[in-house]
């Protein structure tokens, strides 16, 4: 959803466009609920907290990066087109959905090993 609604914010910079995107942006939350359990169930126990750290630690520094790259660049295209600044938010969501697909590919050979493990620790 939130590509969507930073696709949408690219594409036009009015602010009918403006608040469209955002009910986009409603169920952006939730997705993250998703993930986190689907990371319990793909990664060893022993695993998942340091997994979760490091999604702690990127949560709270991407958004001091992102806001000095996001500012520059709409400092740069003020006058000639604002809403350039969307632009590398889309093409990260759009790598990061690619990057996604292909741990979700790989993610599914772990889970089915994490669930024959099991089944042996509960034969024993």
């Amino acid at each position: 959803m939130i590509l969507i609604q930073n696709a949408i914010r690219l594409a036009t910079p009015s602010l009918s466009a403006f608040w469209v995107s955002i009910a986009f942006n409603a169920i952006n939350s939730m997705g993250m609920v998703g993930v986190q359990a689907y990371i319990t169930k793909v990664t060893d126990g022993k695993e998942v907290g340091r997994i979760f750290s490091l999604m702690t630690v990127l949560d709270s520094t991407i958004p001091i990066i992102s806001s000095v790259v996001f500012s520059q660049i709409f400092q740069k295209t003020i006058d000639t087109m604002p809403n350039l600044s969307f632009l590398p938010v889309v093409i990260g969501l759009l790598m990061g959905i690619s990057f996604n697909f292909i741990v979700a590919l790989k993610g599914k050979k772990t889970l089915q090993k994490v669930e024959e493990d099991r089944a042996v620790l509960e034969e024993t």
